[in-house]
């Protein structure tokens, strides 16, 4: 009787380490899978004989993995520097990748061909973000999602009266082809007017105003950078040789890096990435540069903080 304890024992004790040992393989698989979408397992797993590498099990619908072109079935033989024979490895790999915010090259086989796709470095957040920039949509919703109260409108009504002006003032200037100066003067001014308010402020209420404000206020920030950021490249075009116009070589738009602004930009307002004409790439650690369209970029953060400056004015008149 003993000795049959025992072995059931012994035999529970096998299982749950293998269990165990299952999850953690299936645990590292699943390495920045929210940001990648795709699902992964080792081959053996199905084919003990075959080599150890990896097979892609599901590529989650209009996720980074798609948008790249991988597929249910591809087997991944390397990730960047690292061979991928197991969970273990391809975990270790992302993981420096997204330390690093590095690009990830995948080399996968698909129907015995080889090939390289790669996840621009853009995929993963940036640690070098400032707070505000961290959670200026969350702390706008945030704001907007606690009704007022009537004591507490007419406390803030003044507050409230001049964030909303500046606001309006910015937007009549939010014009293409409009006057770059002025509206860069008075985007700067914006944001003196309301740094000053915000020191000059009593209360938490106001304060909470005053932080909606620099949210909407960020959209419009953000859009002068992108039209500086164009005239510098504009400038530097123009300096340099005449280049061949060849109307099928590349979408419209301008060049843009993987490790230029754009890349910021975009990770910090993902709305942006409609104005991205084609997504830089990298083949064989070569990179060639994608498209991307200033100016709708301008346009599309110019309709976010109208749209915004209007919640903004509900919240605080409703």
């Amino acid at each position: 009787m003993r000795k049959t304890v025992g072995l059931i024992v012994v035999g529970i004790v096998a299982s749950w380490l293998h269990m165990a040992g299952s999850a953690a393989a299936d645990s590292s698989c699943q390495e920045a899978q929210e940001i990648l979408g795709i699902g992964l397992r080792p081959v053996s797993e199905e084919n003990p004989n075959a080599a150890p590498n990896l097979i892609i099990t599901e590529v989650s619908p209009f996720s980074q993995g798609e948008r790249i072109g991988l597929r249910a079935g591809d087997i991944i033989e390397q990730v960047n520097s690292w061979r991928t024979q197991d969970c273990q490895s391809y975990s270790k790999a992302v993981q420096d990748a997204r330390g690093e915010r590095k690009a990830l090259l995948l080399l996968i086989t698909r129907k015995d061909q080889h090939q390289a796709l790669v996840f621009e470095p853009e995929i993963w957040p940036r640690k070098d973000r400032e707070p505000h920039e961290q959670g200026t949509v969350v702390t706008l919703q945030s704001i907007v999602s606690v009704p007022l109260s009537s004591e507490v409108k007419d406390q803030v009504r003044p507050t409230a009266a001049q964030v909303l002006t500046i606001l309006h003032e910015v937007a009549a200037l939010a014009v293409l082809p409009g006057d770059p100066t002025a509206y860069a003067q008075c985007v700067a001014d914006a944001k003196t007017q309301l740094a000053a308010r915000d020191s000059a402020s009593s209360s938490k209420a106001e304060r909470q105003v005053i932080a909606g404000a620099k949210a909407v206020l960020g959209y419009y920030l953000v859009a002068q950078e992108i039209r500086e950021y164009k005239q510098t490249l504009v400038t530097n075009s123009a300096k340099g040789p005449p280049q061949r116009r060849d109307a099928t070589a590349a979408p419209a738009g301008v060049p843009y890096a993987l490790n230029s602004p754009v890349a910021g930009w975009l990770e910090q307002y993902p709305f942006l990435r409609a104005s991205v004409r084609q997504s830089p790439q990298k083949v064989s650690f070569i990179e060639r540069d994608g498209r991307w369209d200033p100016d709708q970029a301008v346009q599309l953060l110019w309709e976010k903080a109208k749209g915004e400056t209007e919640t903004l004015a509900q919240w605080l008149e409703g």
